[in-house]
């Protein structure tokens, strides 16, 4: 079974620490980076808590309170777009806090990918656009698909997106409100 010492010493860092970010302990000052260093290491060696803070064996692999994660970005575009890190980052920490357990089987960017898994998961959640087909061929092997920053109009799947047009109308109405009219010339820009 898996202890705090083992994700600690693989995370670098105390083992006190570590049960502090587990238990969601709101004291505690860590950077985000650390605290997702934690959250990665504990899902990779499948360390797992109880509600009562002592430790279980890991979920197997056909546990229902499991989600399976399909990034459609590379690992290299995720680690360097600070918008698509946040949303897989969200996505470990609020599973963390319900005890569910997130999986990255793959991305679709990857030569091998294992289809038939998706069906050993609670749900699916896919971070990025696909192609109906390819979301027909996800939700056969597993019906609870949630699509995250997917803005096509489907009615048969659960989506999470923004509205980055009415959200930059409601910013620069804000702006406009406290009095910020400054025109800035486009031609003073610099390349």
């Amino acid at each position: 079974m898996v202890s705090i010492r083992d994700v600690a010493r693989q995370a670098g860092l105390s083992p006190a620490t570590v049960s502090r970010v587990l238990n969601q302990d709101d004291t505690l000052q860590v950077t985000e980076q650390t605290r997702q260093r934690v959250i990665e290491v504990a899902n990779k060696l499948n360390y797992q808590l109880k509600k009562s803070g002592r430790r279980t064996a890991a979920h197997h692999s056909t546990d229902k309170l499991s989600i399976a994660l399909i990034s459609t970005f590379s690992e290299e575009r995720e680690l360097n777009d600070p918008y698509f890190r946040s949303i897989r980052t969200g996505i470990e920490v609020a599973a963390t806090r319900w005890q569910i357990k997130v999986d990255m089987v793959f991305r679709l960017d990857a030569p091998k990918k294992n289809w038939k898994q998706l069906s050993q998961y609670g749900a699916v959640i896919i971070v990025g656009n696909v192609s109906p087909t390819l979301l027909a061929k996800i939700q056969s092997l597993n019906p609870h698909v949630v699509m995250v920053d997917d803005d096509q109009p489907v009615t048969n799947y659960d989506t999470v997106h923004n509205d980055f047009s009415a959200q930059s109308y409601r910013v620069l109405d804000y702006l406009f409100a406290k009095g910020h009219r400054n025109e800035v010339n486009p031609n003073s820009w610099t390349k």
